[in-house]
């Protein structure tokens, strides 16, 4: 069958190789995706998946059904999806778990760039965040079909893949409009963070910037309240107005939100916290604050 590939040679399988690579992800814009849970939350959300591979079993043959359910199969087969059969030593060296799952998807990278990009993205899935006019804007809740909030949360440098793909998930769960990862943060295409994040990778937007620069222009022409955590501060998070309008900050893990940015903020909230420690996980920290703001909206309706 010419889509059967046994040889490490061979010019496809190379390239799927170095999307394990995070220099080659970028350069190509693609990433891989393990499992066939995780393949239908892509195919959910109408994520460009550009190829399917499959380990091939003899008991299974080339059927495509026999590897995932035939509703998923006539979506890939609808959107066109290219299915390549590797050889199971082959499939073995592109898989980042021992689960033994059988499929692989290359997807492609969304690129959002501004709020304009968030916005169409949700409406497009009937998650509407809402439009506040920029000459009337409140801090209100901007009601969408789905009331997602028009909250942001912002990585500051962070390190951890379990972190930032926890966060991703929250933020989805929680109802926020998108992540702001900036530069220095680990790769939030990699396998760690999308097993993390639990297929919300696909729903929640991803806006990366290179600057501070940019985070506080970005803040301001949509007239987002930066908000820090610290412990300089007497505000505790539940005192504070957090349930629209938002722009969290979760700094490193080891050294907090950079200098520039935790200046610019419009407010410092604390965690309270009792006993010895004196810091919690940054997505622990998150969280509790994006909860709170969930809360808060659902209070005010």
């Amino acid at each position: 069958m010419s889509n059967y590939i046994e040889s490490p040679d061979n010019q496809r399988f190379k390239a799927w190789l170095k999307l394990l690579r995070h220099k080659y992800r970028e350069r190509q814009q693609e990433y891989l995706i393990e499992g066939s849970n995780i393949l239908r939350d892509a195919l959910g959300a109408n994520a460009e998946i550009k190829e399917l591979l499959i380990c091939y079993r003899d008991k299974n043959g080339y059927n495509l059904s026999s590897y995932v359910s035939p509703e998923m199969a006539e979506a890939l087969q609808e959107a066109g999806v290219k299915v390549f059969f590797l050889s199971e030593a082959l499939f073995d060296r592109l898989q980042d778990t021992e689960n033994g799952r059988d499929i692989i998807a290359v997807v492609k990278m969304q690129g959002f760039e501004n709020f304009d990009d968030v916005r169409a993205f949700h409406e497009k899935h009937n998650d509407l965040v809402g439009h506040c006019d920029t000459d009337e804007h409140t801090s209100g809740i901007c009601q969408g079909s789905n009331e997602r909030s028009r909250n942001v949360i912002v990585l500051d440098r962070l390190q951890d893949p379990g972190n930032i793909g926890t966060i991703i998930r929250t933020c989805d769960g929680s109802g926020f409009m998108a992540v702001i990862v900036m530069k220095g943060t680990a790769d939030v295409y990699s396998s760690k963070v999308i097993r993390s994040a639990a297929g919300s990778l696909f729903r929640v937007p991803i806006i990366r910037l290179d600057s501070n620069e940019e985070l506080l222009r970005l803040v301001r022409d949509n007239k987002l309240s930066l908000v820090a955590t610290g412990f300089d501060t007497d505000n505790y998070y539940f005192d504070e107005k957090l349930d629209s309008d938002i722009a969290l900050v979760i700094g490193n893990e080891g050294g907090g939100i950079s200098k520039e940015i935790f200046d610019a903020a419009d407010r410092i909230v604390k965690i309270p916290m009792f006993g010895e420690i004196d810091s919690l996980n940054a997505a622990v920290s998150a969280g509790i604050i994006m909860y709170e703001s969930m809360r808060q909206r659902k209070q005010a309706e």
